[in-house]
C-alpha cells in the first residue's frame, strides 16, 4: 500500500509539476501577444497619423487647385477686356488717320 502511495504520489508530483510549465508556457505566450498587440496598436496609430496627413494634403491640393481656377479665369477675362480695350483703341486712332 505504502509503494502505491509512494508511486501515485510520484505521478501526482509530476503532473502537478507538467501543469506548472504548461501554465509557465502559457504566461510566456500570453506576454508575448500582449506585446505583439502593444506593437499593433502603436502602428494602427502611425498608419491614422499618416492618414490625416495625407488627407491634409489632399486638402491642400484641392484648395490650391480652385485658386489656380479662379485665378486662371480671371486671367482669361483680363485678357478679353485688354482685347476689347484695344480694338476700341485701335478704332479710335482709325478716326485720327483718317482725318
Amino acid at each position: 500500500v505504502t509503494e502505491e502511495g509512494s508511486k501515485g504520489a510520484d505521478a501526482g508530483l509530476a503532473l502537478v509539476n507538467r501543469a506548472g510549465r504548461a501554465i509557465s508556457d502559457l504566461t510566456h505566450t500570453i506576454e508575448e501577444a500582449a506585446q505583439a498587440a502593444v506593437q499593433i496598436a502603436a502602428s494602427a496609430q502611425q498608419q491614422t497619423n499618416g492618414i490625416e496627413q495625407l488627407a491634409g494634403a489632399i486638402f491642400a491640393i484641392r484648395q490650391a487647385s480652385a485658386q489656380t481656377a479662379a485665378s486662371t479665369r480671371q486671367a482669361e477675362q483680363s485678357a478679353k477686356d485688354l482685347t476689347a480695350i484695344a480694338r476700341q483703341l485701335n478704332e479710335k486712332l482709325q478716326g485720327f488717320r483718317a482725318e
